[in-house]
C-alpha cells in the first residue's frame, strides 16, 4: 500500500529497509521518546520490521526529495474495538522541525477516516515528550485524559502518559472549515 502527500511517499515496510530503518533509529533521541530503545544493529532493525512493522497500515515514511526513509507512521486498528485506531509517528532528529510529521499524520488521518470508514482515532505521548504533543495537537487531535505510573519496560522507566483523541465528525467539520 502506498499513500502519498506533497512531500513524502507512505509505503509498508520490506525486510529490505533494514539498514534504512536501523540509520533512524539508531539515534538515542528518537526511539526513547517512544518509549523503545535505540536500535542496536542492523540485525535488530531487521527483526523489528519482521516482528512489528509488517503490519497493514504501518508506513515507512519517504523523503521524496531524496528517496530516503526518515521515520515512521502507522495507524493501528483495536481489536476489541474495530472502529477505533491508535495512531504513531516518529522520524529521525535531522527532519524535525519541518512539518513533515504533521504532513504524514494529516494523510494516514485522512485514510482512517476517509477509507477505512473509522470513528474514532487517537494518539498517547509522554509527558516530557513535547514534540508529539505538538505534532498530535497540530493534526487536530484534543486531550482526553491521562495515565500516571505508566510502566515502560523496554526503557526500563515509569512515566506519565497522555492521550488525545479525534472523531470523524470532528475531522470531518474541521475540513470543511478549511475548505471554505
Amino acid at each position: 500500500m502506498r499513500l502519498e502527500t506533497k512531500r513524502l511517499y507512505l509505503r509498508n515496510w520490506t525486510e529490505e529497509d533494514a539498514e534504512a530503518l536501523y540509520h533512524c533509529a539508531k539515534n538515542p533521541k528518537v526511539g526513547p521518546m517512544a518509549g523503545w530503545p535505540a536500535h542496536q544493529n542492523v540485525k535488530e532493525s531487521l527483526k523489528i520490521i519482521q516482528d512489528l512493522l509488517l503490519t497493514p497500515y504501518t508506513f515507512a515514511l519517504i523523503l521524496k526529495e531524496k528517496n530516503e526513509i526518515i521515520g515512521n507512521v502507522s495507524l493501528n486498528i483495536e481489536e476489541e474495538n474495530p472502529s477505533s485506531a491508535e495512531l504513531g509517528c516518529w522520524m529521525d532528529v535531522p527532519f524535525w522541525g519541518q512539518e513533515l510529521g504533521v504532513e504524514a499524520l494529516k494523510e494516514v488521518i485522512r485514510f482512517g477516516f476517509q477509507e477505512l470508514k473509522l470513528k474514532e482515532l487517537w494518539a498517547s505521548h509522554f509527558e516530557e515528550n513535547h514534540q508529539s504533543r505538538r505534532l498530535q495537537e497540530k493534526c487536530e487531535l484534543r486531550f482526553r485524559y491521562k495515565k500516571e505510573n505508566v510502566d515502560c519496560p523496554l526503557i526500563h522507566a515509569v512515566k506519565t502518559k497522555y492521550f488525545n483523541y479525534i472523531t470523524r465528525e470532528e475531522w470531518l467539520k474541521n475540513e470543511r472549515g478549511i475548505a471554505k
